[in-house]
């Protein structure tokens, strides 16, 4: 998928959520998350990057040829960070809606004493979307 055709599809998949304040409430959640998830990966990198410079001085790498890995990682992070980041969140989007309604579920069956039916329809979840989230969350497991 291009880089506008995941930004589209993410924006009507948050579209369809935000109007929900718990929904919305994880979704803030997710986000900080993924931001800080992404500071993560940031420092990790300017770590790793020093520590390379280190090496290649230590072997006496020539400081053009250091300079070109340099560029290079750089241009690399950011292209594929940019493009990580926009698909990792559209999945993000869609897993988490899954987990919280898997959650709700839960909560209504294991702390209220509901039966699975009775949790579904009172939170208006179908059996169908039940058996996607089902296997939504089957796959992040594995």
């Amino acid at each position: 998928m291009t880089t506008p055709a995941v930004n589209d599809e993410a924006s009507l998949i948050r579209d369809d959520y935000v109007n929900d304040p718990d929904e919305y409430l994880a979704y803030l959640k997710r986000e900080m998350e993924l931001m800080d998830y992404d500071n993560a990966l940031y420092e990790a990198g300017l770590d790793g990057e020093v520590r390379g410079w280190e090496k290649g001085k230590a072997e006496g790498i020539i400081e053009g040829k250091a300079e070109g890995i340099i560029e290079g990682k750089a241009e690399g992070i950011i292209e594929g960070k940019a493009e990580g980041i926009i698909e990792g969140k559209a999945e993000g989007i869609i897993e988490g809606l899954a987990e919280s309604d898997y959650n709700k579920v839960m909560t209504l069956v294991n702390k209220k004493g509901h039966t699975l039916d009775s949790a579904l329809e009172l939170l208006d979840i179908t059996r169908e979307r039940w058996t996607e989230i089902e296997n939504i969350l089957g796959s992040i497991q594995k």
